[in-house]
C-alpha cells in the first residue's frame, strides 16, 4: 500500500477568476466582483491588482466606484458553476479521489481540491510531475491557482495558503525550516478525511 501523499489545489477570487476566464481582455487589469442587491451591492471578490489599489472585501459600490481603472462586475453565479466544473475536470484527470474543500459560496471566493495521489504515481510520475502536469491544465482552463503536495491533507492546505501562485512547494520535511515556521503562521480550522 502506498505511503498518504495529497495534492492540494487552491485557487483565491474564483469568481474573479471566473469572469476573466469568460472575458480575457480583463487579464492584468483591476477587477472586482460584486455580490448582493442594487444598490447595496458589495465587493466579494478582487484580483490582486485591485487589492494593490487599495480596495477590500466588503466595500459598497459606491466606494469602489471611487477607484480610478476599476472593472466591476456583477456576480454571475452559473458562470462560477461552470468554471468550477471546468477545474474539477482538470483535477479529475489526476486522481478519483477529490475533497472540495472549497467553493465558490455565498459567504466564501475560493476554490480549493485537496486530491489524494497516492497511487497515481504509476500513472503519471512523482508528486513534483503531477502537480506540474496540474498546474499546465489549470492554466489552460484559465485559473490562476497554488498548489502544493504533502504527506497530509492538512499540511497541502497549509502549504497553499502561503504559496505564491503557480508554486509547488516540495514534500515537507524536517530540514523544510522555512515551510515549518510558514505552515504553523497559517493555521487551518479543520482537516481533511477522505473515505476509503
Amino acid at each position: 500500500m502506498s505511503a498518504p501523499l495529497y495534492l492540494c489545489l487552491h485557487v483565491r477570487d474564483f469568481p474573479v477568476q471566473a469572469e476573466v476566464r469568460v472575458h480575457p481582455e480583463l487579464r492584468g487589469h483591476v477587477v472586482a466582483v460584486l455580490d448582493g442587491d442594487p444598490p447595496l451591492e458589495t465587493v466579494f471578490s478582487l484580483n490582486d491588482p485591485a487589492r494593490r489599489l487599495g480596495l477590500e472585501f466588503g466595500m459598497s459600490r459606491l466606494q469602489a466606484e471611487s477607484f480610478d481603472n476599476i472593472s466591476l462586475r456583477s456576480r454571475v453565479k452559473q458562470q462560477e458553476e461552470v468554471a468550477f466544473r471546468v477545474l474539477m475536470q482538470c483535477a479529475e484527470r489526476f486522481s478519483p479521489r477529490i475533497e472540495v474543500l472549497a467553493s465558490p459560496t455565498e459567504t466564501g471566493s475560493a476554490a480549493t481540491l485537496v486530491l489524494d495521489i497516492a497511487a497515481c504515481e504509476r500513472l503519471f510520475g512523482t508528486p513534483k510531475q503531477i502537480a506540474v502536469a496540474l498546474r499546465q491544465e489549470t492554466n489552460a482552463a484559465g485559473f490562476d491557482r497554488n498548489t502544493a503536495f504533502q504527506s497530509s491533507s492538512h499540511s497541502a492546505h497549509c502549504s497553499t495558503v502561503v504559496a505564491n501562485p503557480a508554486t509547488t512547494v516540495p514534500p515537507f520535511d524536517d530540514s523544510s525550516s522555512a515551510l515549518r515556521s510558514k505552515t504553523a503562521v497559517y493555521p487551518v480550522s479543520a482537516t481533511t478525511r477522505f473515505a476509503s
